[in-house]
């Protein structure tokens, strides 16, 4: 019965805020930024909070679905849909290719050396017009048909919110699977793992990859929905704000990253705060998160569900 309880309550959440966001072009443009950041989050979760891997290039994998999907409908006239799929796959190709560059770096050293890949393809972007549009980037992305389905910025908005809902029910359940349980073990004791015949640098490499399909996707999505991408849309400091989602929302669960996602964007977008207040004051959430509970707000949450649950059992008897 508990593990109904993420699924329902984000189903219930999803559905409440494209309630909310219905015919209102600047709650459309919210939800579809929260969508992009939770599938950020969700993306980075896996290999960051399960395998312990902090790679800062997830500005890239977002900016080639993004990119990927405006060259190829403007330029090619593709549909959506197979750009979408492109897009995942030059993503995971990209990300396995760099894991396997930098597979004998961790911590700081990782952290450094995929920070300075992302601001040399932020660099690239801005001299390869001829694929990216340079410095305005790729503009007027048309909503292509999926054969005969017309396709709506509504709809993609809801497809957005359903996928990111999707994503986050299978990594919770990937969290107790063999291969999630695996990861968490390379993390704390990678000896142990590699004794029981695991590769442990191919299951990274299967985490890093897989982060960056879903990553992918949110860039993707938020270029059609915003019927445009640019050099500026997803820069490497989007990162260091996607690091703390999860951490703010939970990490024992795919959705503490959705949730997270929520709260950045509020903070920063929804509350209109003079200059840079919203990220002082997600900066100092944060830091009073982490500080009194580490486990977020969704393991705060569910450890005090517990404690009720244990006095209400203890009274009965």
């Amino acid at each position: 019965m508990r593990g109904l309880v993420g699924p329902v309550v984000g189903a219930l959440a999803c559905g409440a805020v494209l309630a909310w966001s219905a015919g209102s072009g600047y709650a459309e443009g919210l939800v579809a930024l929260g969508a992009t950041y939770s599938l950020l989050a969700l993306g980075m979760w896996v290999p960051f909070v399960l395998g312990g891997s902090l790679s800062m290039a997830y500005s890239v994998y977002l900016a080639v679905g993004g990119y990927v999907v405006g060259f190829g409908i403007l330029e090619l006239g593709w549909p959506l849909l197979p750009c979408l799929l492109v897009g995942i796959v030059i993503a995971v190709l990209v990300a396995v290719a760099l894991g396997a560059a930098t597979r004998r770096l961790s911590g700081f050293y990782l952290a450094a050396v995929t920070l300075l890949a992302a601001a040399a393809f932020e660099a690239w972007l801005l001299d390869a017009t001829g694929l990216t549009g340079g410095s305005t980037g790729l503009r007027g992305i048309p909503l292509t048909a999926i054969g005969s389905l017309e396709i709506t910025r509504w709809g993609l908005l809801v497809t957005a919110v359903v996928l990111t809902w999707v994503v986050a029910v299978l990594f919770d359940r990937l969290r107790s699977s063999n291969f999630g349980v695996a990861l968490r073990a390379q993390r704390h004791v990678p000896a142990a793992v590699q004794a029981s015949g695991i590769g442990t640098q191919a299951l990274s490499l299967v985490g890093q990859g897989l982060g960056a399909a879903v990553a992918a996707l949110g860039g993707a999505f938020f270029a059609a929905i915003n019927s445009g991408v640019g050099p500026e849309t997803f820069t490497p400091n989007l990162v260091f704000l996607a690091i703390f989602m999860p951490l703010i929302g939970g990490v024992r669960t795919a959705w503490g990253a959705v949730l997270g996602a929520a709260l950045v964007v509020v903070l920063t977008v929804y509350v209109h705060l003079p200059g840079d207040a919203g990220s002082l004051v997600l900066s100092l959430a944060a830091l009073v998160i982490l500080l009194l509970w580490p486990n977020g707000l969704l393991g705060q949450l569910r450890a005090g569900v517990d404690r009720l649950s244990n006095t209400l059992r203890g009274g009965a008897s």
